[in-house]
């Protein structure tokens, strides 16, 4: 802890979808993507001293078409059963 700044780790669950938004604090960093007790999750180390905003993703499998105009910034890939998966935040 910073005076009244809070640097944490949380996760995320998730559900797969081509879209999904995830609230978390304003600025959260993604820090590794991976599927945990058949749930796929995301850690984010964030600054609980910041509003929660929704963090808009999009998803793609290997071997699916990606929008180039949609696709956004790459966060990080990982693997869901049989699947591999790619996030990236739009």
């Amino acid at each position: 802890m910073i005076g009244d700044i809070v640097i944490v780790i949380h996760k995320y669950p998730f559900n797969i979808a081509d879209r999904i938004e995830i609230p978390m604090h304003a600025g959260a960093t993604v820090l590794h993507v991976a599927e945990q007790g058949g749930m796929s999750c995301l850690w984010a180390i964030v600054d609980t001293a910041r509003p929660i905003v929704d963090h808009k993703f999009r998803i793609y499998g290997t071997g699916h078409e990606v929008d180039r105009s949609e696709h956004g910034v790459y966060v990080a890939t990982w693997f869901a059963g049989p699947f591999v998966w790619h996030l990236f935040e739009a």
